[in-house]
C-alpha cells in the first residue's frame, strides 16, 4: 500500500512538472526582431533628381537593386551603408566621401544639404567587387569647373550653352531661342535626348551624354561659381 502511495505521489509530481514546463514555453516572450535600417540619410540631399542621381549610380554598382523613384527609401539607405562597408568608409550618413567613392560630385548648400549631385568627370569607375578604393586613380576634370567638376548646364559659360542648345535643336529637341541662358527648356531638351537615347535621364551633362551630342568635352567652358541667369 505504501509503495502505491509513494509511485502515485512521484507520477504526481511529474505531471506537475511536465504542466509547469508547457505553460512557461507557452507564456515565453517572442523573439525581437532587428530594427529597421536607421533613414539617417533621408534629409541630406536637396531634391528627386539628386535622390534618382544616387540611386541610379548605386544601380550601376550592384548595391540597389529598386528602381530610381527619387524617394528615399530604406532599400537605398541599406545600399548607401552596403557600399560604404565595402568601400572602408564610415558606416552611416551619406556624404560627400562616399558620393565621391561613387564617382558623383555634389555642392554643399547653405542649409547644409547636398544638391546638384552628377558624375565626375573622367573619374575611374568599379563596382564593389573591386579590391582597390575607388578613389585610386581619379583623374581631376579639366578647367576649373563648378564645386565638385559637376556637369550641369546651368554651370556652362554661355557659348558652351549655345553649343548644346544648339546640338539638341538639331535634333528637335529643343524648340526655343539659342540664347546661351540653361533653362527649364533646356533642361527639359536634354532629359528628352537622354531617354531617347537609352541614358540615365538625370538632365546631368554626363560624359556619355556629352558624347552622344556629339561634342568634344574639352571645348565646354565652365562657370567659376554655382548659379547663373535663368532662361529657355
Amino acid at each position: 500500500m505504501r509503495l502505491l502511495v509513494s509511485l502515485i505521489a512521484s507520477t504526481t509530481l511529474l505531471l506537475a512538472a511536465c504542466a509547469d514546463g508547457q505553460m512557461g514555453a507557452a507564456t515565453a516572450p517572442p523573439a525581437t526582431t532587428a530594427a529597421p535600417t536607421d533613414m539617417a540619410s533621408a534629409a541630406v540631399l536637396s531634391g528627386p533628381d539628386d535622390v534618382r542621381t544616387v540611386q541610379i549610380r548605386l544601380q550601376q554598382l550592384k548595391f540597389y537593386e529598386g528602381g530610381p523613384s527619387g524617394s528615399w527609401n530604406v532599400a537605398t539607405e541599406a545600399a548607401v551603408q552596403e557600399f560604404q562597408r565595402a568601400n572602408g568608409l564610415a558606416v552611416g550618413k551619406l556624404d560627400q566621401e562616399t558620393l565621391r567613392a561613387m564617382g558623383l560630385g555634389s555642392i554643399v548648400m547653405g542649409n547644409g544639404r547636398l544638391t546638384d549631385v552628377a558624375l565626375l568627370r573622367g573619374p575611374r569607375m568599379m563596382d564593389h567587387q573591386a579590391t582597390h578604393h575607388p578613389m585610386a586613380g581619379m583623374a581631376p576634370a579639366a578647367g576649373p569647373g563648378p564645386g565638385a567638376h559637376i556637369l550641369t548646364g546651368r554651370h556652362l559659360q554661355p557659348d558652351s550653352v549655345r553649343q548644346v542648345q544648339q546640338k539638341l535643336a538639331e535634333g528637335g529637341y529643343y524648340k526655343a531661342s539659342v540664347d546661351g541662358v540653361w533653362g527649364p527648356r533646356s533642361q527639359d531638351a536634354l532629359v528628352a535626348f537622354q531617354n531617347s537615347r537609352s541614358l540615365s535621364g538625370t538632365g546631368r551633362l554626363t560624359p556619355e551624354t556629352i558624347s552622344a551630342l556629339g561634342i568634344d568635352p574639352d571645348t565646354l567652358q565652365w562657370r567659376s561659381r554655382h548659379g547663373g541667369a535663368r532662361g529657355a
